[in-house]
């Protein structure tokens, strides 16, 4: 269809959309009208924004090809630099490596967590961390049944100065506990177990200095020195990154290289992935990285990180795997958990994902009617003690009725 054409029908079809929500009574939810001009230049927009991702690739691997014959210079780079950057290892940072010929069985278990975030609009005010926790026994006669550990915080944890817990550190809470049963049930399983959580083993939260950060930082800590004591392979698996280290260690070798100064990006629009999707073949990772960041890690438990494409296709699927040191000095470990990663994701076919972590999600992920009757026992128990509920602010009562009245005329 000519683009005139197009134009033209779509323009047609919103005026007959706007002229029933006119005559029905509902307002249009959005106006589209007014927003086809802003559509067609962000449409114009990502066709751009795609031309320099793939400008920008080309020329960022040249400079990673470079950096096997400076490490030295690189690494003296690297200590003038803050923020967050990665450093290469004892591979070559634009080395490839292959799924290992390894056959050898191992144990996982995995786990991820949901939480119910307090609303201050609502007439019940309570938060709410579930943890799924699943376990792939490396001999398939074995049945192991998926755990859920559901944590209410009673009334004086909602709480931290008088002010409502935040998003961050409910967020933060979930990743502690997530690494404290990844240690506690792993210690069950023999080697060699592979243990995995799904995003990054660094805690990535702000802000790092609060006492509230240091203390779950103290114990997530601990908590990765006794997956250590028990041999537990771990691993973050961060499915379509967004993280950039790689390329701001590129880019600041670059810009010493010409003398460059300002401050100003020479790969503003760049990922690591984006790199890595065009020279990682199916089933390939690379190069281990030494992970630096704003929050510092004790010697024993430092992270590093690879990419691996997961994809079976030539479309590349490219994810970053987070691993502690104790992982990463041990070549056979890394070997495993490559090969292991893979298979797992082959499990799930075309949307590559390990399976073990899809069931730790399904375990933990609370549902609307299990949400509703949480809110009713909390609700009873409110009723037993004589305690009055608060009411939900005007504000929430209006979009309720709103709602309910739009519900009504369908």
């Amino acid at each position: 269809m000519p683009p005139s054409v197009f134009n033209l029908a779509t323009s047609l079809h919103l005026r007959y959309n706007q002229y029933h929500a006119f005559i029905s009574g509902n307002p249009m939810p959005l106006d589209y009208l007014g927003l086809q001009s802003q559509i067609k230049k962000f449409s114009v927009d990502t066709f751009s924004y795609r031309e320099h991702i793939q400008t920008q690739t080309r020329q960022a691997m040249d400079v990673l090809h470079s950096l096997a014959e400076k490490l030295e210079k690189v690494h003296e780079i690297g200590k003038t630099l803050s923020g967050r950057f990665a450093l290469p290892t004892e591979e070559d940072p634009a080395g490839t490596f292959s799924k290992p010929p390894l056959k050898q069985p191992c144990n996982i278990i995995s786990v991820d967590g949901s939480q119910i975030a307090p609303d201050a609009h609502a007439f019940l005010l309570y938060a709410l961390l579930n943890i799924g926790i699943f376990r792939f026994p490396a001999n398939p006669s074995q049945s192991i049944e998926p755990i859920t550990i559901s944590k209410l915080y009673q009334h004086k944890e909602l709480f931290s100065k008088n002010t409502l817990i935040s998003e961050d550190l409910l967020n933060l809470d979930r990743d502690v506990l997530e690494m404290k049963y990844l240690a506690e049930y792993g210690a069950r399983m023999e080697f060699p177990s592979i243990a995995l959580r799904d995003g990054l083993l660094e805690l990535y939260h702000e802000p790092h200095h609060e006492k509230e950060f240091q203390e779950r930082f103290s114990a997530y800590i601990e908590f990765m020195r006794n997956c250590a004591d028990k041999n537990l392979i771990i691993a973050g698996y961060v499915d379509k990154p967004r993280s950039n280290p790689l390329v701001s260690l590129l880019d600041a070798v670059e810009s010493k290289k010409n003398n460059l100064t300002g401050g100003s990006s020479l790969f503003p629009d760049l990922l690591d992935r984006h790199i890595f999707a065009e020279i990682l073949a199916p089933g390939q990772r690379s190069a281990i990285y030494e992970n630096h960041s704003p929050t510092t890690y004790p010697k024993d438990v430092q992270l590093f990180f690879f990419y691996l494409n997961v994809s079976q296709t030539e479309k590349p699927w490219t994810v970053r795997v987070e691993i502690p040191i104790w992982v990463k000095n041990d070549p056979q470990k890394v070997n495993l958990l490559h090969t292991t990663l893979l298979d797992q994701c082959a499990i799930m076919g075309a949307k590559p994902y390990p399976y073990c972590l899809h069931r730790a999600h399904e375990t933990a992920v609370v549902q609307h009617i299990d949400k509703e009757e949480l809110e009713n026992q909390i609700f009873s128990g409110y009723i037993q003690n004589g305690i009055h509920l608060d009411a939900k602010s005007h504000k929430q009562a209006a979009k309720d009725l709103a709602n309910r009245k739009n519900t009504e005329k369908k």
